[in-house]
């Protein structure tokens, strides 16, 4: 018997402004100017399963220790569940970049884009794994796109939260919260507070899809402890469906410039 760390996850954040490729691979370099972190409860979760996080030029990878059977089976060395879910903050150290970015930033001449319903406390871009495609040599696009667009972005809020309700009229909504077997969670109906025209959402922090009575769904990501921390997105990993922890992936994100 025997055991090592395997490579487990990767996540690479790339730009169309940087065209140069590895010279090894000839595929295209991740972009400098973005770098990730777990968030303080994904690196707890992390410690306690014994997994190692690098990160690396415009990305991370993260390091599963295995255990090797004489027979060759591998198995990691604590036991896992489906529950599990892996968070990292996406930092951008040269701001001044999102000036010729998409969705930030528009072509010359087109209208700028229609941003979806904002309800947060500050807007936030949002990717996971929950419907994985593939993007070419064995990279699993975390867009669903080809690139990062205006229907990524999210907003962050505290527990609880107040949402604010633009419609008198309205008298419900409904919080669904996003899971790794697809779009079905757990939900919740709640009613309006009439006299301030909004409805107090208490809920396990992660994200939830909020969808008011008659109105625009919109992804809200609840978690207190990030309310200051200085972020543009966030990616939450959850275990691929039908495949086990085992099973390396490859992610990517795409910024395309105006």
């Amino acid at each position: 018997m025997r055991w090592r760390f395997d490579p487990f996850i990767s996540i690479e954040v790339f730009h169309q402004k940087y065209t140069k490729t590895d010279p090894d691979t000839g595929m295209p370099l991740p972009a400098p100017d973005f770098e990730m972190t777990p968030t303080k409860a994904c690196q707890a979760e992390m410690f306690r399963l014994g997994w190692i996080f690098k990160q690396v030029t415009g990305g991370a990878k993260v390091f599963i220790e295995k255990i090797y059977e004489p027979d060759g089976v591998a198995r990691p060395r604590h036991e896992l569940t489906d529950t599990v879910a892996l968070d990292f903050l996406v930092r951008i150290n040269n701001p001044g970049l999102l000036l010729t970015t998409k969705p930030f930033a528009a072509p010359a001449g087109d209208p700028p884009p229609q941003l979806p319903v904002f309800s947060g406390r500050r807007r936030m871009l949002y990717f996971d794994n929950r419907a994985e495609s593939s993007s070419g040599a064995g990279e699993i696009d975390l867009t669903m796109n080809g690139e990062v667009r205006v229907e990524n972005l999210a907003s962050l809020a505290p527990v609880p939260f107040s949402f604010p309700v633009g419609f008198p009229t309205l008298q419900q909504l409904e919080a669904r919260q996003m899971i790794a077997s697809g779009p079905a969670g757990t939900s919740r109906n709640y009613s309006l507070n009439a006299q301030k025209n909004t409805a107090v959402l208490d809920l396990p922090e992660g994200p939830w899809k909020v969808t008011p009575q008659s109105g625009n769904s919109e992804i809200i990501y609840l978690d207190s402890s990030l309310m200051y921390e200085n972020f543009l997105a966030i990616i939450r990993i959850f275990k691929s469906p039908g495949l086990g922890w085992d099973a390396q992936k490859k992610y990517k994100l795409l910024f395309s410039k105006v």
